[in-house]
This record gives structure tokens, C-alpha cells and sequence, in this order.
């Protein structure tokens, strides 16, 4: 997979953004299924590529194919006999029930303060111990670990 990277992909392994050969290896399969998003997604210079930044990504995309096939195979499906259709209908029905559900949040961004400045709990990146984690501010992008006792829950919003 390394020899053969599509553009997106080789920039951002050469330049050092991305070195674990998984994320690559990840990135090359969510590349193969939608192209343009992950050159976008990639574009974006502040976006860390990491294991769970490019989970959320495929998940993201796995969600956006499905609602796409959806929208557009619910009319099919209805001038179909009921062969095949009709068993994945039900399944289909299932599976939009668990995307369009408005109590769940897709990726969840918890916006904190602390020293009187915006910032934003890391989720993907494990603290050095309890009662610490990592914080990113808003204004500047530092990272930091923060004592958690020094920062205040400003909102919980969705990404």
C-alpha cells in the first residue's frame, strides 16, 4: 500500500503528518470509497490524523454511503416485488432508526475553559494520570495537559 499512495495520502505521510502505517492503510480504503472526502478531510492542515480521528472518519463516510444508498434505493426498492428488497428493507429501516436518532451525538466536542481561555478536551489522547487530561485552546491550537480540577465544562456540542 505504501508504494502505490494516492497524492492526498503520500502528502501527508511525507510531510510527517500521518507516520503510523495503519492510519495510511485506513485512510487508503476510506480514499478508494470516497475520494473527494478524504482529500478534503486532509486538506484541512489543523486536523490530526490519528487512529481514532481517521475511525471517525470511515464511520462518518460509512454513515453518509448508507444514507445515500437510502435515499436513493428507496424508490427501487417500492418497485420491486419483494425478493430481496423486502428482506433488506427491514434492515435498511433499522439501520436509519440508529443514524437519525437526535439523542445521539456523532462525534461529541466538549468545549472547556481554563486559565479564563477557550479550549477543547483531546478525547483520543490518553492523560498521565487521573484527574488530568489533555486540553487544546482554541485561539492559539497549544496542546496541553491540564489538572481537571482547573477547568470548567463550557458546553457539550456535536462535531
Amino acid at each position: 500500500t505504501l508504494l502505490d499512495l494516492p497524492d492526498p495520502i503520500a502528502e501527508a505521510f511525507n510531510s510527517g503528518r500521518a507516520k503510523d502505517v495503519t492510519v495510511i492503510n485506513e485512510l487508503v480504503t476510506a480514499f478508494k470509497k470516497k475520494p473527494e472526502e478524504v482529500t478534503d478531510w486532509l486538506g484541512d492542515e489543523n486536523q490530526e490524523i490519528t487512529r481514532g480521528s481517521v475511525k471517525l472518519l470511515r464511520e462518518f463516510l460509512d454513515d453518509k454511503r448508507k444514507q445515500e444508498q437510502q435515499d436513493g434505493g428507496e424508490g427501487a426498492g417500492a418497485e420491486g416485488e419483494g425478493g430481496e428488497d423486502a428482506g433488506q428493507e427491514g434492515s435498511d429501516a433499522k439501520k436509519k432508526e440508529k443514524v437519525d436518532d437526535p439523542d445521539k451525538l456523532k462525534k461529541a466536542i466538549i468545549q472547556v475553559q481554563h486559565d479564563e481561555r477557550p479550549a477543547r478536551l483531546i478525547l483520543n489522547r490518553r492523560p498521565p494520570a487521573e484527574g488530568f487530561a489533555w486540553l487544546k485552546y482554541d485561539d492559539d491550537g497549544q496542546e496541553f495537559e491540564a489538572n481537571l480540577a482547573q477547568v470548567q465544562l463550557v458546553a457539550l456540542l456535536e462535531g
